[in-house]
């Protein structure tokens, strides 16, 4: 898509004064199954054939065999299992067939609309931002910002609670945020740069420019 002079409908109150939309566009919406090829995959095979064949065994029992209870036990499992495998994929393609993107001379906009919420992230372009471009046969992806996401330490209660407390240890979660899977990535990836570069210096300590 062209840059575009105009405010669109809905997006009145959003941009600061001057503020003008270079790009906007949309994701792929189609399942990206060649994320099949990650270790939680794994994991899930795992768990859910392992489900899958509790649930063979349970449904088959007779007369004097296993309580209806033993097969409903397999079914959580067979959910996890099934998300780690596929749901994750299919989850993902759901949330990008609600999503827009809008770049803007000042900040990057990731709005989603899902059939419970809507929401609107504004990503304020800094001068030391470094995106980065991922591209594919079809598009591609641009990042502009890796979060490093702190979870602090956590007391749990051991076993049934008799024998105190114990402690987990703080960890940190790398989280990419950009515009996913686009068709002209490299166009985008660009516009961002210029934005970038036009952006005035980050003042240091004392007033001065650097």
């Amino acid at each position: 898509m062209s840059a575009e002079e105009d405010i669109p409908e809905g997006w009145e109150g959003l941009l600061a004064p001057g503020e003008r939309i270079l790009w906007q566009g949309r994701p792929d919406p189609a399942a990206d199954w060649h994320r099949l090829a990650d270790p939680r995959s794994l994991v899930g095979l795992g768990i859910g054939g392992f489900a899958l064949f509790w649930l063979v065994q349970a449904g088959q029992s007779g007369p004097g065999g296993p309580p209806p209870v033993f097969f409903l036990f397999g079914l959580p499992f067979f959910w996890v299992g099934w998300h780690l495998v596929a749901g994750r994929i299919l989850a993902d393609a759901r949330r990008r067939r609600g999503t827009q993107y809008t770049l803007t001379d000042r900040a990057a906009f990731i709005a989603t609309e899902t059939r419970h919420k809507r929401s609107l992230q504004r990503h304020p372009l800094e001068p030391d931002m470094a995106p980065l471009l991922e591209e594919t046969a079809t598009g591609g992806t641009v990042w502009f910002i890796d979060q490093q996401i702190r979870h602090p330490a956590a007391r749990h209660k051991r076993g049934n609670g008799r024998h105190g407390f114990r402690d987990s240890e703080a960890w940190t979660e790398r989280r990419r945020v950009g515009f996913e899977r686009i068709a002209d990535a490299r166009e985008v990836f660009g516009l961002l740069r210029q934005a970038l570069a036009a952006l005035p210096p980050r003042p240091v300590a004392g007033g001065a420019e650097a």
